[in-house]
């Protein structure tokens, strides 16, 4: 089972950045880039 990260930048550049990072780990990456979009990508995430 691959481990799931949440990344929460309001910088593009940021979450680019480190996407490229943990994808290259072996990470699934999502992003948001507010909070808002964040608990919901959570909650899809956790049912």
């Amino acid at each position: 089972m691959t481990s799931k990260i949440l990344i929460v930048d309001d910088e593009t550049s940021g979450i680019i950045t480190l996407e490229a990072m943990l994808e290259g780990e072996g990470y699934e990456v999502e992003s948001a880039r507010s909070g808002e979009t964040a608990l919901e990508k959570a909650e899809q995430c956790l049912s």
